[in-house]
C-alpha cells in the first residue's frame, strides 16, 4: 500500500532529522562550563536556530521522500490515503512537538549551574523574550511548512470528478487549528463523513 510505504519513509525521515538536531544540541550543552569564575552558556539563539532549522530540514525531507517514493511506484494516493498521511504529518509537524524544547534546555542550564554550587535565575538573562521569540517562530515555521507538505501531496494524490467534492470536504475537516493535533482526533470522522456514501 503506498500509503504504509510513505508513512514509513516520512517516520524514518523524521528520525534521522531528530537524531542530527540532538548532535548539535548536545555540543551545545557540552559548552555549558564555569571557567576563569565566570559561569558560561551557549546564545539560547544559536540553539532555538536549531530546532527552527530542523523544521526547515523536515520539509525539504519530507518533500523528497514524498516525490522518490511516487515517481518508484509510479501511482498516485486515493483521497483517503492522502488524509491518512496528512495526519501522520501533522503529528510529526506539530508546534507542540517543538516549542518547550528551549525551555527544557534552559532546564540543562540550571541543573549544570546546581552543579557548580551556582544558582541560575533565567529572568537575570530576559529568557522571557528568549521563550516568546522561539515560540512564535516555531508555530510560524511550523505552519509554513505543513502547507508545503501537503502541497505536495495533494500533486500526488488522485482527485476525479466522481470524489472531487468529497476530497475538498476532507481537506476542510482537516484544517489546522490551534491544540487540536492528536493522531485519531478528527480522523474517523473524517473517514466516516466522507466515504460513507461511497461504500453504499
Amino acid at each position: 500500500m503506498l500509503s504504509e510505504i510513505i508513512s514509513t519513509k516520512l517516520r524514518l525521515a523524521d528520525q534521522s532529522c531528530e537524531a542530527q538536531a540532538l548532535d548539535q544540541i548536545v555540543a551545545f550543552y557540552k559548552q555549558i562550563k564555569y571557567e576563569n569564575g565566570r559561569f558560561v552558556f551557549p546564545s539560547l539563539q544559536q540553539v532555538s536556530s536549531v530546532w527552527l532549522k530542523l523544521l526547515r530540514e523536515k520539509e525539504q525531507t519530507f518533500i523528497s521522500e514524498i516525490q522518490r517514493v511516487s515517481a518508484v511506484f509510479g501511482n498516485k494516493l486515493n483521497p483517503e490515503e492522502y488524509i491518512t498521511i496528512v495526519q501522520l504529518v501533522r503529528n510529526l509537524l506539530n508546534d507542540e512537538r517543538y516549542s518547550e524544547r528551549l525551555k527544557i534546555f534552559v532546564q540543562g542550564i540550571e541543573r549544570k549551574a546546581g552543579s557548580y554550587g551556582l544558582t541560575f535565575n533565567p529572568q537575570e538573562h530576559r529568557l522571557d523574550l528568549a521563550y516568546s521569540t522561539y515560540e512564535v517562530g516555531v508555530r510560524n515555521i511550523a505552519r509554513q511548512t505543513l502547507a508545503s507538505v501537503e502541497t505536495e501531496l495533494k500533486l500526488h494524490t488522485q482527485v476525479n470528478s466522481d470524489i472531487a467534492e468529497k476530497f475538498q470536504e476532507a481537506a476542510s475537516l482537516l484544517e489546522l487549528k490551534p491544540n487540536v493535533m492528536g493522531i485519531g482526533v478528527n480522523f474517523n470522522e473524517v473517514i466516516n463523513r466522507i466515504f460513507r456514501k461511497k461504500k453504499k
